[in-house]
């Protein structure tokens, strides 16, 4: 005689609700996420840093290539990459210069030696970076002799 102003529910038994739960885990749980590959994932470089003379006088110019190739492939060579070279005397101030590698993978820097420059060991560091690559610091040194 009178109609019920609530909509009729249909009730789903708890039995079901466990076995679709079930189900989706197990779906889940036996997806293989081992062969898709990360887009965003970076590769490593290989950076080496060549100084001509190990012990240099005053008043002469040190040659300094870095090298960068890709990390365990060394005839791939790495163009346009962006490298920063900084050299560090014994007390003063450091020098910065910068430069991106050429088709043959190299920067090349000639570092002058002043006249009057400290003695002692310089040592250099050359931060390399480029798109797709992790960015990669590789250290040496050299000596400044009367």
């Amino acid at each position: 005689m009178y109609r019920s102003l609530y909509t009729r529910r249909y009730q789903i038994s708890s039995v079901w609700i466990a076995i679709a739960a079930l189900t989706l885990v197990t779906v889940i749980g036996s997806v293989s996420f081992d062969n898709i590959k990360n887009v965003y994932a970076a590769e490593d470089l290989n950076v080496k840093v060549s100084i001509d003379d190990d012990e240099i006088e005053r008043g002469n110019t040190q040659k300094i290539t870095v090298m960068v190739t890709e990390d365990g492939n060394a005839e791939d060579k790495i163009s346009g990459a962006d490298v920063k070279l900084t050299v560090h005397p014994p007390e003063t101030d450091s020098t910065t210069a910068k430069d991106d590698t050429g088709e043959d993978g190299k920067a090349n820097f000639d570092v002058k030696i002043a006249d009057d420059a400290e003695y002692g060991t310089y040592e250099v560091e050359a931060k390399v970076s480029k798109d797709g690559f992790n960015t990669k610091t590789e250290d040496s040194s050299f000596e400044v002799k009367g």
